[in-house]
């Protein structure tokens, strides 16, 4: 009898990690070189980098990938991070930092006369970023990165894994360290965590926190690191960049060098964790695009997309509901398609720019086929969404040139 319940259970595990799985996706890779870092300003539109200096940037989920790489730079890359559809910048080692200003069409170089490896960029909004580094490289702006400040500190080791957090800026000590800080001044105050060679950092709502890191601790605080608990732990894998898709259900990195690709998935908000298996190589890089959306690169040039099922909660008479927005780019008429749509009920679609402001809303006519015309929109980026339900929509992103 117990030996039946052993293997009932370790089935049932085996079937939930391939339920899990299914989610994930591999798709088409432009590149068998290492993807370190993906960044995804819709769920449609996003940018790989890597190594030796690749940069891949795709309008279309991931189904097919550009090369947008800078053709003066080979040095590896290891993040890449966007203000909005068309300003971006990219870091890596030996102090290189670039810009783009046209959505990675162009890339010029940002001068730190520095040799340190950058790991870290971020910005709260579209004026305050940081860069972090090793050995112990700090730089911030305050005006979109036009201008950058190094401010001096006593921090005498490397720094990666930055968030911002009600007006706090949060980052990552290698010697098992957080700090908090105020921005731009870097007055920091310093927590020693259990955690060995901390690499990624996460934040929920409130003071919910995330920590993981090269020696395969994962703690979790909901105090902003007064104290924190360990939720998961094993040593033979590295933690590293996190995914979260809402404040309950996030993704993190789980590598083990020479095996196949791992995640570890929570649904609670960080509580608990299940593996996932993938048949791939070790994972690098994880972002999130959204609610639903994740995309994931490995060492070996990979790339995983991960989408939510959400059929369950939509009701029986909408199921087949498929929205499509084309073409993309759009230079003059934007055709919106409405499949299986029901003939008696009145569907309204509503455009967005890229900073969340509403810019129109349309009546979808009973054949599910809506004319939109660009003339009155500015070139840049924008958002459909379909309400279907009382939380749910459908969005599709589109650029008009």
């Amino acid at each position: 009898m117990a030996l039946f319940r052993l293997i009932f259970l370790f089935g049932f595990f085996l079937l939930a990690n391939s339920i899990q799985a299914q989610n994930w996706v591999q798709l088409n890779s432009p590149t068998s070189n290492g993807v370190y870092n993906l960044f995804f300003v819709t769920p449609e539109i996003g940018y790989s980098a890597g190594q030796g200096g690749e940069i891949f940037k795709t309008i279309d989920g991931g189904i097919t990938w550009t090369n947008v790489s800078a053709p003066s730079n080979t040095v590896d890359l290891y993040r890449i991070y966007f203000i909005d559809d068309q300003n971006g910048f990219v870091i890596g080692n030996s102090g290189v930092c670039l810009r783009t200003a046209n959505g990675g069409d162009d890339w010029t170089n940002i001068n730190f006369s520095t040799t340190a490896n950058f790991r870290e960029i971020r910005f709260r909004n579209s004026t305050d970023g940081v860069i972090l580094g090793s050995p112990a490289f700090i730089a911030t702006t305050t005006d979109g990165g036009n201008t950058w400040q190094t401010p001096g500190t006593s921090i005498s080791e490397g720094l990666r894994g930055a968030r911002f957090h009600n007006d706090m800026l949060y980052f990552l000590g290698w010697n098992n360290h957080i700090y908090e800080s105020d921005f731009p001044s870097i007055d920091y105050s310093m927590y020693t965590v259990d955690v060995t060679h901390p690499i990624g950092l996460e934040f929920m709502e409130s003071a919910v926190s995330l920590c993981g890191g090269q020696g395969g601790e994962l703690i979790r605080t909901e105090n902003a690191w007064q104290d924190y608990e360990t939720v998961w732990s094993d040593p033979e894998y590295s933690l590293a960049d996190f995914a979260r898709l809402t404040n309950e259900h996030l993704f993190v990195v789980a590598n083990k060098p020479g095996v196949s690709g791992h995640l570890l998935e929570s649904t609670d908000g960080g509580l608990t964790w299940e593996m996932i298996t993938l048949d791939t190589a070790p994972f690098w890089a994880l972002c999130q695009a959204g609610p639903n959306t994740a995309y994931a690169g490995c060492f070996d040039g990979s790339l995983w997309k991960y989408t939510l099922n959400t059929t369950e909660v939509i009701s029986n008479s909408e199921k087949s509901l498929s929205l499509s927005v084309f073409p993309n780019p759009a230079s003059d008429l934007i055709q919106v398609h409405l499949e299986n749509a029901q003939p008696a009920k009145q569907h309204v679609i509503q455009l967005f720019d890229v900073l969340g402001r509403h810019i129109q809303e349309y009546t979808i006519p009973p054949s599910g086929i809506l004319m939109i015309s660009t003339e009155a929109l500015p070139c840049g980026l924008y958002v459909f969404k379909l309400a279907y339900g009382t939380d749910e929509y459908l969005s599709r992103s589109i650029v008009v040139e």
